[in-house]
């Protein structure tokens, strides 16, 4: 993912801080990312997808084309009105179910980032749901 967020950042012509500015987030944590030092946080994607509407998530989580999607019904969006985000591990009990709606508890919302991400999972206001996994 790293190299796509490099690849994104050079595409839209900003440098690291103007990036970091974009999104509300520290300078260092960009940084991080883009060394390759971090991963970023499920938090981070969903500001990235709030602000950058045109850059597909599909391509920017698992690097699948196109780079850029046709949608950009979304550029209004801001983080305080983005999607809920959920993470639920591939490993979830058998009554997890497509439609359920996890809460994630305390450790789920501090995930290390050393643990990589198998299902992101964007809740919308109006009940909907898109999903994506890393497990084809």
């Amino acid at each position: 993912m790293r190299t796509r967020l490099l690849q994104l950042v050079e595409t839209e012509g900003l440098t690291k801080q103007q990036f970091a500015q974009k999104l509300s987030i520290s300078p260092a944590a960009v940084t991080h990312i883009l060394s390759g030092r971090n991963s970023p946080s499920l938090e981070i994607i969903a500001k990235i997808a709030a602000k950058f509407p045109q850059y597909n998530l599909r391509w920017l989580i698992l690097g699948e084309l196109p780079m850029l999607t046709n949608n950009t019904d979304e550029a209004d969006i801001t983080i305080e009105s983005a999607p809920e985000i959920i993470l639920q591990p591939t490993q979830s009990a058998a009554s997890d179910t497509a439609n359920e709606f996890h809460q994630p508890s305390t450790s789920e919302s501090e995930l290390s980032t050393n643990k990589p991400a198998t299902r992101l999972i964007i809740c919308f206001p109006d009940n909907t749901f898109k999903e994506y996994s890393s497990q084809q």
